[in-house]
């Protein structure tokens, strides 16, 4: 089962967006993964000026069959919930978690408000059972 342990906000020069750092605990192992939903459309197509002249988004419930979620960077998102790059998953055995821990840091969620909760839980689900 898929825990959703916290959304943050990421951004590089050229663009900014949301991950959300998931968990997955099995018997051996836990699965740490981050992920956001599909850009559905460019937010522009679907922009309309009131009668005053602002400006606000009409936004489908569902583009291609697809639900919308929201607007990110310029993006009506939605649809599934994907990894979201190749380097967005990290396995490791039960007792590991400096693995995990190096995966988390090296993606920049230790810098995140809310890592200091997050955390523990993280270590508690990958820290085999004492008997």
């Amino acid at each position: 089962m898929l825990i959703e342990l916290m959304s943050a906000e990421f951004s590089s020069m050229a663009s900014t967006w949301s991950e959300t750092l998931c968990m997955e605990v099995f018997e051996d192992k836990v699965v740490l993964s981050s992920r956001g939903y599909e850009p559905l459309a460019e937010a522009a197509d679907y922009g309309v000026e009131d009668d005053s002249g602002e400006w606000h988004f009409d936004l489908p419930k569902q583009i291609n069959g697809k639900e919308v979620r929201g607007i990110e960077d310029e993006w009506i998102i939605g649809g599934a919930f994907l990894l979201h790059d190749d380097d967005a998953e990290i396995e490791a055995r039960r007792g590991e978690t400096n693995v995990l821990l190096e995966w988390l840091t090296d993606r920049g969620w230790n810098l995140k408000k809310g890592f200091e909760t997050v955390w523990p839980k993280v270590m508690a689900a990958a820290t085999p059972p004492l008997f």
